[in-house]
């Protein structure tokens, strides 16, 4: 959701009680856009962060911890010196405003005590952190915004600093039906937006959710207004109470990962919401995995352009290869004109470009004779150099024919693999999962490794398979190609049941033996997970192929999670999971 006004208001009485009075033990700045002031309050330490990066922007008490540059900036310089061993005497903001100005009482360079100003204005991509002097003068800004960008505002040192501009809206805690006014064009979305204070676009939602309304109605019935009106009255007392209750969000997949925060509960998400007992903990959650999301995106993004990359070059040589075959599919008819002059040489006399001459190697006609068969020449060769310079042909297209054939085979393999592993990459849920899947990548030539090669991990531990339970037994799930070889050709026995979906990209899955014979409800459910974990995933139905371990070779590619099998069956299952696996 982003930090909100309601968010921003349940923060500042979250900040008001945790800091005043508040002594900045130490500053930092793990990036140019972040600053973290280490504080200590009666004896326990919290750590204040400033955020002003335009996607992750707020203000919050966080137990986060982030890496430090070995040389500090110089706005974290400027900091220490003019902060830096003050105390938190106030906390200043406009309600469900999201600019803070907190106050710090400092000692100057004479003795004297003084208070300097630190402003935090979270505002999008116009968001800043500003240093004041205790008469309003701008000492230093993270940016520096002149009368070029802003004619009614600037933000430098030495001049005066002016406080954001109000947004001219209404306050939240007074919120009922008849503020708003819906013109018949504009969706009750918007205009719950741009009338009350601190309503995001998600909170405009939840709004009309609880309401049993459509966010983009432009006009409302009476009986739909006073359902509006109940739920806009509900929520005001609830900000007047201070009675927030946050939650966040976590996602579909196996590793339920916060994908939202709110510091009022977000009911439209129904069974994905999780209550907290505070605010600080749900953003530190949410920001937590946004921050694993952000870099996996990014390392999985740099692995998967490769493998693009690699994919349009093995397509490029299968279509190379698959001509040449066909250039050199004609080699018989070659060998076949080479043969006719040999048997035949009495019949050309030299000089001939082309020549009629029996083909005793073919059908007969009728009347018992050989069919006449038209056979060019070179008029400057004799019939014997014509002859060899057909037999030289035929190698040559056998030779090509044996060479590009094999090549078009490996080729074929290359880029089933290449698919599956791009598959993999767009399935991967960790940091891990992804790392492992590009030293695989690398280990194969895909990617140059600039860095320096660590240690062979334990594949026991690498490439671990997932484990789902059902009807007390194991069902393996391999989730990268390293893992998907080292279940089947390594940890699974020769009686276990393998499973995978049919002619496409996915997961190798792997049923434990156990006494008598498995029943079919885990043969399904392993089925139907092993179509979950394919390419096939949001098709209503999928083909899955499944034997015996002992029935499942290795590839003669070679390729990791290249396998051949043979004695399978096959079922139609849609794709779904028994429950979350765990490692």
């Amino acid at each position: 959701m982003g930090f909100d006004g309601i968010t921003a208001r349940a923060t500042y009485y979250d900040l008001e009680s945790r800091l005043l009075g508040a002594r900045v033990d130490k500053i930092h700045m793990p990036s140019p856009e972040e600053v973290l002031l280490h504080m200590r309050s009666l004896g326990k330490p919290c750590c204040l962060l400033l955020n002003i990066n335009t996607a992750n922007c707020r203000v919050q008490i966080t137990e986060n911890k982030a890496e430090n540059p070995k040389t500090p900036l110089n706005f974290c310089m400027v900091l220490r010196k003019y902060i830096g061993g003050g105390r938190l005497v106030d906390i200043r903001t406009r309600p469900y405003d999201r600019v803070f100005i907190f106050d710090f009482e400092t000692t100057t360079e004479m003795g004297d005590k003084v208070i300097r100003s630190l402003a935090a204005e979270i505002m999008g991509k116009h968001s800043n952190i500003v240093l004041v002097s205790e008469g309003g003068t701008c000492i230093d800004a993270i940016k520096h915004v002149d009368s070029s960008v802003n004619t009614y505002r600037e933000i430098l040192p030495m001049r005066k600093y002016e406080m954001a501009p109000e947004q001219n809206k209404l306050n939240p805690e007074e919120m009922d039906v008849s503020k708003i006014t819906l013109d018949g064009t504009t969706a009750l979305r918007n205009v719950l937006i741009n009338t009350f204070m601190g309503i995001s676009p998600l909170m405009a939602d939840e709004i009309a959710f609880r309401a049993e309304l459509d966010p983009k109605a432009t006009t409302l019935s009476e009986d739909e207004l006073n359902r509006l009106d109940g739920v806009l009255r509900a929520l005001s007392k609830q900000l007047v109470d201070k009675s927030f209750t946050p939650c966040m969000i976590r996602g579909e997949t196996t590793s339920r990962v916060v994908v939202e925060y709110s510091a009022i509960t977000l009911t439209q998400y129904g069974d994905k919401v999780q209550n907290t007992t505070d605010l600080r903990s749900a953003v530190d959650a949410y920001y937590k995995d946004k921050d694993i999301r952000d870099r996996l995106g990014s390392v999985r993004g740099g692995c998967a352009r490769q493998v693009r990359q690699a994919i349009a070059r093995c397509n490029n040589k299968i279509k190379i290869q698959e001509t040449a075959i066909s250039q050199a599919a004609d080699m018989d008819l070659l060998k076949l004109n080479g043969d006719l002059i040999t048997s035949s040489m009495y019949l050309i006399k030299g000089g001939e470009s082309e020549v009629m001459l029996p083909n005793y190697y073919g059908a007969f006609g009728e009347d018992g004779m050989p069919e006449m068969v038209k056979v060019k020449l070179d008029p400057q060769m004799s019939p014997q150099k014509n002859a060899q310079n057909y037999y030289k042909k035929y190698n040559k297209a056998k030779r090509t024919m044996a060479t590009a054939s094999q090549q078009l085979a490996n080729s074929e393999a290359e880029l089933e693999y290449l698919e599956q592993t791009l598959y993999m990459l767009d399935q991967c849920e960790s940091m891990n999962d992804v790392l492992t899947i590009r030293e695989e990548l690398v280990e194969e030539g895909y990617i140059r490794n600039k860095r320096k090669v660590p240690a062979k991990k334990n594949p026991k531990q690498a490439n671990a398979p997932q484990l789902v339970t059902f009807m007390g037994y194991e069902i393996l799930v391999g989730r990268n190609s390293l893992a998907n070889n080292y279940l089947t050709l390594h940890l699974a026995s020769s009686n276990d049941m393998w499973f995978h979906a049919k002619n496409m990209p996915g997961s190798h899955v792997v049923v434990r033996k156990q006494q008598g014979e498995i029943p079919d409800e885990v043969m399904i459910k392993a089925a139907e997970i092993a179509a979950y974990y394919s390419k096939g995933s949001d098709s209503g139905k999928v083909s899955v192929d499944y034997t015996k371990i002992k029935y499942v070779k290795k590839a003669k590619s070679g390729r990791p999670g290249m396998v051949n099998y043979d004695n399978y069956y096959t079922v139609v299952v849609t794709p779904q999971l028994v429950s979350e696996p765990r490692s």
